[in-house]
């Protein structure tokens, strides 16, 4: 009995900011969740009542900003990743992703500093992710060589990042190297999963992807040349 007491004295000490906080976890947790299984709606009302909990809630933050980018709005889900670097200038993991709300409104030298802002940071377990972003947007200034060295750091850190060798190939594609670009995508096709070495499966998957217009036409374009060569 005087253990019990001792609990529950415990528990009617804690303070009701302590409270919040724990309640304000339970809906982000649940916002991830919701987002994992694409409903985008409960996860937005989810984050929001984090926020209303606990208004410095970086992780919930950065989850407005999936549930933004999902719905093509950058500018809102630029805003919310923002916000998340403001509450913590080392999280790497809401750079990142503010790179890439930036790359998709053509604002490529502000993506590329937002990609090294991550990267400042040597303890983010995703460094590849930044690299991968930086290396998207200087091929989109046409900064080819710029786009290859950056795609070639994420391979270093991750040799079985195949997203990265799919964007490199295409850079060397576009600089001209084409036998590295032969040899960029069939090392992607290779380790991807959907593919397991299979060109005539990626090529049909390819234009499958294109005509979902989830990959715009010219890079499928220059992928099924690429596998051809």
């Amino acid at each position: 009995m005087a253990v019990a007491a001792l609990a529950l004295g415990a528990l009617s000490c804690r303070s009701p900011g302590s409270k919040k906080s724990e309640i304000a976890q339970s809906n982000y947790q649940l916002g991830m969740s919701h987002l994992v299984t694409g409903d985008t709606q409960s996860a937005f009302v989810k984050f929001h009542e984090a926020l209303l909990l606990k208004s410095n809630h970086k992780e919930a933050m950065n989850g407005l900003g999936y549930v933004y980018l999902s719905r093509n709005d950058y500018k809102k889900a630029e805003e919310s990743f923002r916000s998340a670097t403001k509450v913590d200038k080392e999280y790497s993991e809401a750079y990142n992703n503010l790179c890439f709300a930036l790359y998709s409104q053509g604002m490529f030298n502000e993506a590329i500093e937002s990609c090294m802002q991550a990267l400042e940071n040597p303890v983010y377990p995703s460094p590849e992710k930044a690299f991968y972003n930086t290396g998207r947007s200087y091929h989109k200034m046409g900064r080819y060589k710029d786009a290859i060295g950056a795609f070639e750091e994420a391979l270093k850190r991750h040799p079985n990042f195949f997203q990265g060798l799919y964007a490199q190939a295409l850079s060397y594609n576009s600089d001209r190297q084409y036998g590295k670009a032969a040899e960029a995508m069939n090392l992607a096709v290779g380790l991807d999963p959907r593919f397991k070495g299979d060109k005539h499966l990626a090529e049909s998957k390819f234009r499958e992807l294109k005509e979902k217009g989830i990959i715009a036409p010219d890079e499928v374009s220059q992928f099924l040349e690429i596998l051809h060569y």
